[in-house]
């Protein structure tokens, strides 16, 4: 399996997911992007941010 997942071609043609796709999770669960799709939407939450905020994540360690 080599760390992969098979989404059946019907999910896939529903969701329009071509090759590409982005995995995003957060502690118990995670989505499943397009990968343009998710650049746009990363994009756009990026510039709703305020710069304040982007530097609190900044002093974020793990």
């Amino acid at each position: 399996a080599q760390g992969r997942l098979l989404l059946p071609e019907k999910l896939r043609k529903l969701a329009n997911m071509d090759k590409k796709i982005v995995l995003v999770g957060q502690l118990a669960r995670f989505e499943i992007w397009q990968e343009e799709t998710w650049d746009a939407k990363e994009n756009e939450w990026l510039q709703t941010e305020s710069a304040d905020d982007l530097r609190e994540l900044g002093d974020l360690n793990f």
